[in-house]
């Protein structure tokens, strides 16, 4: 909770850093992200539940302070001296999430179902790594309801791939502005090596959110196994409070050339708000009985090849409410790009 509190102190952060930035170790990387539940992406193929998500991100060099960051090193002087010892990267992203009940086709409120919801947000985080532990701080400033175009989205894409379209969105959450803050640290505990090659890693976590979108804490853990696995902190996705994976050095990508692995994770989260679920907090609208604990697995894969990135996992969740008693799940899929100095 202390370091939400200290997130707390990063909002304002929008005016020119009163000091000169330090010199850029890496270079900047760019990251497209989407998660839906349709077999084009390996997905279950229900068109349910979280139903598409979206996010586009972008990641400054190492040690470069963007004009809209300076609050990062200025919010507190025991922040200041750790932002100073720790390299960091700052970015933002712009991204979209998509929520419906099952049956899709129904015009009518259905009352036992979650609601329909859109969220859409403009994030921005700073990534600190020291050794093998990194601490991801992020704000996002968006809107639920209407305003997020869930509805114009979902059905623009089945016009396109010819499918029926969704028909309750007149039942989605009213609009409401967003703030959210989420804080998330990973500590690689162990590596394995063999011929320069990392071949091995486990990397716990631990995150909390703040804000009127999720309340919540999670703790969980990312396994992976393969060759040349990157000197990052595993794969990260737009549902979850993940940040963006730390930019790999342009040197180390081309030494590494290419590399193949496997992972699998667990994430238990303790949720005390979803907007989602709950509905909207200033408002009357439709909502079901959240849930307060969630567990959720994923399998995957990633590969890399110089400067550029796949990523590919499956994510199943226990049901969120007391209205569902199944799992749900959908596909994960990411593609980032480092370019250097």
């Amino acid at each position: 909770m202390k370091h939400l509190l200290l997130a707390l102190l990063l909002l304002p952060a929008f005016a020119q850093a009163d000091e000169e930035p330090k010199r850029s170790l890496n270079g900047e990387s760019f990251s497209f992200y989407i998660e839906n539940d349709t077999r084009r992406l390996g997905g279950p193929g229900t068109d349910e539940s979280y139903s598409n998500g979206f996010r586009f991100s972008y990641v400054f060099a190492q040690d470069h302070v963007p004009n809209w960051a300076p609050i990062f090193i200025g919010a507190n002087d025991a922040l200041k001296r750790r932002l100073e010892k720790a390299p960091t990267n700052f970015g933002f992203a712009i991204g979209q999430q998509v929520y419906t009940p099952d049956d899709t086709l129904r015009s009518d409120l259905i009352k036992n179902d979650r609601p329909y919801a859109a969220y859409l947000a403009l994030g921005f985080t700073a990534i600190m790594k020291l050794d093998d532990i990194s601490e991801l701080y992020s704000l996002e400033l968006g809107t639920v309801g209407p305003n997020a175009r869930g509805k114009e989205v979902q059905n623009g894409f089945h016009r396109l791939i010819d499918i029926p379209e969704t028909n309750g969105w007149d039942h989605q959450l009213k609009n409401e502005p967003t703030v959210q803050l989420a804080y998330q640290r990973r500590h690689r505990i162990y590596e394995l090596y063999a011929r320069n090659s990392k071949n091995f890693d486990a990397i716990p976590f631990v995150g909390a959110a703040l804000g009127n979108v999720t309340v919540a804490a999670h703790a969980g853990v990312i396994a992976r196994v393969g060759i040349n696995i990157p000197d990052d902190f595993g794969p990260s996705r737009p549902s979850a409070t993940d940040g963006d994976m730390f930019t790999v050095p342009k040197e180390e990508a081309k030494l590494k050339g290419w590399g193949l692995y496997a992972f699998g994770g667990l994430r238990a989260h303790a949720v005390a708000h979803n907007i989602f679920l709950d509905g909207n907090t200033f408002v009357e609208s439709h909502r079901v009985e959240r849930n307060p604990w969630v567990a959720e697995h994923e399998i995957g894969w990633g590969a890399h090849l110089g400067q550029w990135s796949l990523i590919w996992r499956y994510v199943t969740r226990t049901p969120e409410f007391t209205e569902n008693t199944r799992t749900d799940s959908f596909a994960s899929v990411s593609f980032s790009y480092y370019h250097g100095l």
